[in-house]
């Protein structure tokens, strides 16, 4: 156990900031469904080596046990534990591939129906000429208000038409 003063001796070394550019990396890691697909991919692949090596030694002990000889600790468990967490990577991979088809989707709609494209707020080109979210809100609000304005006169109208007697 050290002892106060050889605590106060000892030299603390600050930690470095990420630079902008590898914060902005790490940050467009972390929202990017694709590239969270490309980083599961090699344990998607480790996962699957595993779980064939498994696989054979479950198939080797089965094929001693009929054979008659008394073989040792069934490898079930790691064959099950390994298929499970095969099937977890291939769940969240899932995921990001439909969330990152969602996102596309989405900014399909948004070049259709907006006169600018919507900026990224992880995207490091901010020269980039285009909506940024706040005003995208806004003029999603403004089509919505729009459309609720015509369905209101609709409605009047129908509501009016039904009301008038036919001759």
């Amino acid at each position: 156990m050290a002892t106060p003063m050889q605590v106060q001796n000892q030299q603390v070394t600050p930690q470095q900031p990420p630079n902008p550019a590898q914060a902005a990396q790490l940050q467009h890691a972390e929202i990017d469904p694709v590239a969270k697909f490309k980083n599961l991919l090699p344990r998607l692949k480790e996962s699957l080596g595993i779980l064939f090596k498994s696989a054979g030694e479950v198939f080797r002990y089965h094929a001693t046990q009929d054979s008659g000889t008394r073989p040792g600790d069934s490898p079930q468990q790691k064959f099950e534990k390994s298929l499970e967490e095969f099937y977890a990577l291939c769940d969240q991979i899932e995921i990001n591939l439909k969330l990152a088809l969602e996102m596309h989707s989405h900014f399909l709609d948004s070049m259709r129906y907006s006169p600018f494209p919507v900026v990224s707020s992880f995207k490091m080109d901010t020269q980039q000429e285009g909506f940024h979210y706040p005003q995208y809100l806004l003029t999603v609000r403004t089509q919505i208000n729009c459309a609720t304005e015509i369905h209101d006169v609709l409605t009047e109208f129908a509501t009016k038409m039904a009301d008038q007697p036919t001759s």
